[in-house]
């Protein structure tokens, strides 16, 4: 095989690769916009104090560690709630189940 034979695969190799990374590039930029950022952001707001009176300045809202998580989960209405939640979520995983067993059946 010719020297020059390779080196065009290889740029060819080179080029499908940054065409590959242009036409990507985009699609990363609004799965990271739409999807990741905000999940990120409301994981790092959840352990901070934010209220109706420092909405308007969310970054330099007091840092309350756990505190939040433990008045949700002492909240009486939480406890009652969790009770339909559980049977909502055994609910589904059975019908989940059956239909995946009755479709493989078929």
């Amino acid at each position: 095989m010719k020297r020059g034979q390779l080196s065009r695969w290889d740029s060819l190799e080179a080029r499908e690769s940054r065409l590959a990374w242009l036409l990507t590039s985009p699609t990363a930029l609004i799965v990271f916009g739409l999807i990741i950022f905000p999940a990120i952001f409301s994981i790092w707001i959840s352990f901070h104090d934010v209220t109706l009176r420092n909405l308007n300045d969310v970054f330099h809202a007091p840092f309350v560690g756990w505190k939040n998580y433990v008045r949700v989960v002492n909240d009486f209405a939480f406890k009652f709630q969790n009770f339909r939640q559980w049977g909502a979520a055994v609910t589904s995983v059975v019908y989940s189940f059956a239909s995946t067993f009755l479709t493989v059946l078929i």
